[in-house]
């Protein structure tokens, strides 16, 4: 249920992502090297209920307490949706955006997985899933944002990912649920996985 894809930009390349895409998996993390004569990428893709690891434990009540959920000063509800699921609307009428972030302590190198069920009928560009591995000092070592799919018709839940491989000196993970558009947008379960890169030989 997961891929690996190591592959430098050339003839026919996109055709092997886009089979990917045809046969149900979705990209959830997107590195890029420098070589000497290349740009490198590694990419993973990940099917529908793929095993991302194990469970970290995190708030998914959207509690605004010391230590959990940031949110912001205004333009956002949370409530208990229709499944009795607690959930979070962010509204935003602002150039700068509005999110709801998460910071916990994390180590690496690893990779972590932070999913998250969201309903909106903004285009996929202004709805963000954000995973970053922090250094001890908050500078950013690694980001990831989850695949958005266009929104057809009447806003349905879509389940996204996004997966970060945190290298060694990783101190903290910043979990971001972000509107950039004119609108709203529902947020609900957040999870997040994890699986130890093994040292290597």
């Amino acid at each position: 249920d997961l891929v690996w894809y190591l592959y430098y930009f050339r003839e026919g390349e996109e055709d092997v992502r886009a089979a990917l895409r045809r046969i149900g998996y979705t990209q959830v993390l997107h590195n890029q090297y420098v070589a000497p004569r290349y740009q490198i990428f590694l990419d993973l893709y990940a099917r529908p209920g793929a095993n991302m690891g194990g469970a970290m434990p995190i708030d998914t009540t959207f509690a605004a307490t010391n230590g959990g959920w940031v949110l912001p000063p205004d333009g956002e509800v949370v409530s208990t949706g229709e499944d009795g699921a607690p959930q979070v609307t962010i509204a935003n009428q602002s150039l700068d955006g509005r999110e709801a972030s998460l910071l916990i302590d994390a180590t690496g190198p690893s990779l972590y997985t932070f999913s998250a069920d969201l309903r909106s009928g903004l285009p996929n560009d202004d709805v963000e899933v954000v995973v970053a591995c922090m250094s001890p000092a908050g500078m950013e070592l690694s980001v990831q944002t989850a695949v958005i799919p266009q929104p057809q018709g009447a806003p349905v839940w879509n389940r996204v990912q996004a997966t970060a491989l945190c290298p060694e000196g990783t101190a903290s993970l910043r979990l971001a649920l972000q509107n950039q558009g004119f609108g709203d947008v529902d947020f609900r379960n957040p999870t997040l996985q994890t699986i130890a890169v093994p040292e290597s030989q």
